[in-house]
């Protein structure tokens, strides 16, 4: 998660990758964030939007630069042939300076919260729970 604000969330992906992909098919996601000591849990649903490439690209500035070359020089969610070789690669991006470029199917998707529900864990089993519905983002 990138950003969090009262219509919804932002994350970041490849376009490729499995996530990027089940986006793209069926753009309605849920989620869930769980805070196991505290026995907290949020859970939403939603529809994703891919956000503009000019939004996405000051998504991908904002990240620090060692997370910026690993993107750029990986492809997400694929598996590589040789560890060192991605190592050598991203290490020589690093010590380069250039300014790193969005690649080419980096991806920031807004999803815009259609529910939000909160749930606090009790030990004695008196959870409680709260619900919101929104109708047109209201």
């Amino acid at each position: 998660m990138k950003d969090f604000n009262e219509t919804g969330l932002t994350v970041c992906t490849s376009s490729l990758s499995p996530k990027g992909f089940e986006m793209y098919e069926n753009p309605k996601v849920a989620g869930t964030f769980w805070w196991k000591e505290t026995l907290q849990q949020i859970n939403f649903k939603g529809t994703v939007t891919p956000m503009s490439e000019t939004d996405s690209d000051q998504l991908f500035q904002g990240r620090v630069r060692s997370a910026q070359s690993i993107a750029s020089m990986s492809q997400q969610s694929q598996p590589f042939k040789d560890e060192s070789e991605l190592r050598r690669r991203v290490q020589n991006m690093l010590e380069s300076n250039q300014i790193i470029a969005l690649p080419e199917n980096w991806q920031g998707y807004h999803c815009e919260f259609t529910e939000v529900e909160f749930w606090l864990g009790s030990n004695d089993r008196f959870h409680k729970l709260l619900k919101y519905k929104l109708n047109n983002g209201v």
